[in-house]
């Protein structure tokens, strides 16, 4: 048993690197919402619009780069300072602004509360950084509580930009948002030092749980929290010191119809 995960684990490390070389590329990430957060060298800028970027990160890749140019025209050029301006300046600045099902409101809320968690932490990664513990297994209980914060300061009640502590969902966008934060190459901007890129969580949409089904990583049946952190053990296994080495690769196979079934084969 142990020899068939091990011959298994290194057949997949073979496929998975040659889909990074072919996707984990600077020129692929204009199809992708990290275009944004790449387009920002001050620190402060980057980690905002990140989390504005991975917030709106859920439909078609083209209503996502819409929607949050939209925005960032909407802030003329400092996210910094548009987010610390009063709720009712925001508020009104994003008026007319819509996203699917979301409003404008929602969307104040949250870059209110980034203005106010950088009022009192100093920055957002010093806000999550304040709760991330060197025992920690990984980035959960740290998101937890860096939500909680966003949703007390930001005075949330009903937010779908900002997911409910303690759910099962698996945090997609929030753990996308790490993603972009921590890890640093040609793909991931950076910006957070300090935070081990292990403790990372996979970033759980439609093609990272279709992928961890064909793979063998799970066989749950709901892409949840669960499954989140038991495909993520599978990549920490091929990959030990950085299991997100391949997220942006695999969905961008994902995203152009690749089919696991024939690669696998």
């Amino acid at each position: 048993m142990y020899r068939f995960r091990k011959v298994m684990l290194e057949r997949l490390k073979v496929v998975f690197e040659d889909l990074r070389t072919k996707y984990h590329r600077a020129e692929e990430t204009r199809h992708d919402p990290v275009q944004f957060v790449r387009l920002f060298s001050v620190p402060s800028d980057r980690e905002i619009v990140g989390l504005l970027a991975s917030s709106l990160a859920f439909g078609s890749v083209k209503q996502i780069i819409r929607a949050t140019s939209d925005v960032l025209v909407r802030m003329d050029g400092s996210p910094t300072s548009f987010c610390s301006q009063d709720f009712r300046t925001i508020d009104r600045c994003l008026k007319g602004f819509s996203y699917r099902f979301v409003c404008s409101r929602e969307l104040a809320e949250l870059l209110y509360a980034t203005g106010r968690i950088r009022e009192s932490y100093g920055s957002l990664r010093a806000c999550f950084c304040e709760y991330l513990r060197e025992n920690d297994e990984n980035t959960e209980n740290a998101l937890r509580q860096f939500v909680l914060v966003l949703r007390k300061l930001g005075k949330m009640s009903d937010n779908f930009l900002v997911p409910t502590p303690y759910s099962k969902s698996p945090c997609k966008r929030m753990n996308l948002f790490l993603r972009w934060m921590v890890r640093k190459d040609e793909v991931d901007p950076g910006g957070w030092e300090g935070i081990p890129r292990w403790k990372l969580i996979v970033p759980l949409d439609t093609h990272i749980y279709r992928m961890g089904i064909a793979c063998g990583m799970t066989k749950r049946r709901v892409p949840d929290g669960k499954t989140a952190l038991e495909i993520t053990s599978f990549l920490r296994a091929i990959s030990q010191d950085d299991p997100l080495r391949y997220d942006f690769a695999l969905v961008r196979f994902g995203v152009t119809g690749g089919n696991w079934r024939d690669i696998l084969r």
